[in-house]
């Protein structure tokens, strides 16, 4: 899973609720497991947790195999999330990234 990073979509849900920083982060998160040679599953999910406004952690977790890494940023700009949790899934051919209530 997520060997073709040449299909990546985002939707709609994901560009007005998410800023980019934190999309290029998520997937980097991803490419990083990806070239760690680390088993991915079809689902990778994000987590937010505001720290300060200029500073956001990422929980970055699958469940088969079971895996949770946890990464903090600084933010270019400060960022009020309308969301906490977002979603990859790849089906094989594309990856997008998409807020749980788009599934």
């Amino acid at each position: 899973m997520f060997d073709n990073s040449q299909k990546r979509y985002v939707t709609r849900g994901v560009n007005t609720q998410i800023s980019h920083q934190i999309q290029l982060a998520c997937w980097r998160l991803i490419d990083r497991e990806n070239q760690l040679d680390n088993e991915l599953d079809y689902l990778q999910i994000f987590e937010f947790e505001v720290l300060t406004p200029r500073h956001l952690a990422i929980i970055h977790r699958q469940e088969e195999p079971e895996r949770i890494n946890r990464i903090i940023i600084e933010l270019i700009e400060c960022t009020i999330l309308d969301t906490e949790k977002l979603w990859v899934i790849d089906d094989g051919s594309t990856q997008t990234m998409l807020l749980p209530e788009e599934y």
